[in-house]
């Protein structure tokens, strides 16, 4: 946290240094606008009302940001990006390199990720059988 983003206790009054978002409303109204960012399947850095490290700021200093809450949002937003691949399959016209691009870069996945299970193609996921498909998400 910078020299200007301090807060810290003067009796029993929070100080808020250069928080932008003052008052417990206002923070909630921004957490819900960030709640709703991140479960469209958007980054946390492209969220522009506050920067990721602000956020990271917000949740460590204020009840109106739960990390918790943040990061189940980050989880149903990977979901979105996940049905869309998976919904894709059945389209002829399904770029999946680019899909394969997308998700490398944004969630950090691995073509070559070791598995027992091969996947050649990602036409060939919505043949496999649920154990298949949860050893190949674990990496097994």
């Amino acid at each position: 946290m910078t020299a200007n983003q301090t807060s810290y206790k003067k009796g029993n009054q929070v100080q808020l240094g250069n928080f932008k978002y003052k008052t417990p409303e206002e923070r909630t109204r921004v957490f819900k606008e960030l709640i709703e960012h991140l479960e469209q399947g958007f980054d946390v850095a492209s969220f522009p009302p506050l920067s990721a490290k602000a956020i990271k700021d917000y949740c460590s200093k204020f009840p109106e940001f739960p990390l918790d809450i943040v990061d189940q949002a980050k989880r149903t937003g990977r979901k979105v990006w996940e049905t869309k691949g998976y919904v894709s399959l059945e389209n002829k016209d399904f770029r999946e390199k680019t899909y394969q691009f997308i998700m490398m870069n944004k969630y950090n996945m691995s073509i070559n990720q070791k598995s027992d299970v091969k996947i050649d193609d990602l036409r060939d996921v919505k043949n496999m059988s649920d154990e298949e498909l949860r050893q190949a998400q674990e990496g097994r």
